[in-house]
């Protein structure tokens, strides 16, 4: 009996190693948009992704205080890895969509026209793993200032 109970426990144990981790189920927190990490502009930020690990997805959320061109740098420290950034609005919609080309070791998403407002990126592991270097790059479309024209002389 002692015996039989032994090999259950051990098959149910292979049973749930061969499985891997469930998707997310690792997560640092930032599994999904409502958890999403501020994410500084202009500044390089340092995360990571594991399809294996179980953190298939990070979230990060920005906030423009004007309209900007925005560009996405990542630099993948694995660049075999395979994934995707998707860009979203503040709604959840998706604005554009960078999928990574293994590879590659670094990449861009945009330059992209956006209003002012708050955006998040979405950045998914769908094999492999990798850590990862994200920088948010910003132009502002502020209308040019015009230069005031000189007054007539009456």
């Amino acid at each position: 009996m002692r015996a039989c109970a032994v090999l259950i426990a051990a098959t149910v144990g292979w049973g749930l190693v061969a499985c891997g981790a469930g998707f997310n189920s690792m997560s640092g927190g930032d599994e999904s948009r409502g958890a999403a990490q501020v994410a500084p502009l202009e500044q390089s930020i340092d995360d990571r992704v594991s399809a294996v690990e179980g953190d298939h997805t990070d979230w990060k959320k920005f906030t423009l205080a004007s309209d900007s061109q925005v560009a996405v740098m990542v630099w993948w420290d694995t660049p075999s890895f395979e994934g995707q950034i998707r860009l979203k609005d503040e709604l959840g919609q998706k604005l554009k969509t960078l999928k990574h080309a293994a590879g590659t070791r670094q990449e861009s998403l945009g330059p992209v026209s956006l209003k002012k407002g708050s955006y998040f990126l979405e950045i998914e592991a769908t094999a492999e793993a990798s850590v990862y270097t994200l920088e948010i790059r910003t132009k502002s479309q502020a209308a040019p200032v015009k230069e005031r024209e000189p007054e007539p002389d009456f």
